[in-house]
This record gives C-alpha cells, sequence and structure tokens, in this order.
C-alpha cells in the first residue's frame, strides 16, 4: 500500500504503521514461545519429582504405554490445530 501512496505523508505513515504490526505479531509469538517453554520446563519437574519419588521396577504394560501414546498425539495435534485456528 505504501508503494501504491502518492502522497510523501501517507506512504511514511503505512511504512510506520507496518512496523509497528510487525512488532506486535513478533510479540505475541514471544509470549506464546515462552509460554510453551515454562509449561514445558513445569512438565519435565514435576516428571523428576515423581521419579524421584516413585521407582519403576518394571516397564509400563504395552496396553498402558499404548494409551499414553495416543493421549500424548491428540495433544500434540490439539496444539496445533490452536496456532491455526
Amino acid at each position: 500500500m505504501a508503494k501504491l501512496a502518492s502522497d510523501a505523508k501517507n506512504r511514511a505513515f503505512l511504512v510506520q504503521m507496518a512496523w509497528k504490526w510487525l512488532d506486535l505479531a513478533e510479540l505475541d509469538d514471544w509470549d506464546n514461545w515462552q509460554k510453551a517453554l515454562r509449561l514445558r520446563t513445569i512438565q519435565t519437574k514435576i516428571g523428576k519429582g515423581l521419579r524421584a519419588q516413585y521407582e519403576l521396577t518394571e516397564e509400563l504394560p504395552h496396553g498402558m504405554l499404548t494409551l499414553l501414546m495416543q493421549l500424548n498425539e491428540r495433544n500434540q495435534s490439539g496444539n496445533r490445530k490452536s496456532r491455526f485456528s
């Protein structure tokens, strides 16, 4: 739009607004990245705490492992959908 504007003031204004929109978009991406990082850190600490408190003496039964993998897959596909919604 700025390229098509004939008035220099309008061109400058449109360029300035474009930069502001880019700044806002990057800030939103950064906030989402920070939230995901915090969530992953919390999950890791919970996992470490549980492993320290409860020792697994044997591997998970196949059925339990399959259910956990399905839940994880649903959670990941839900996160992908919400990003593009």
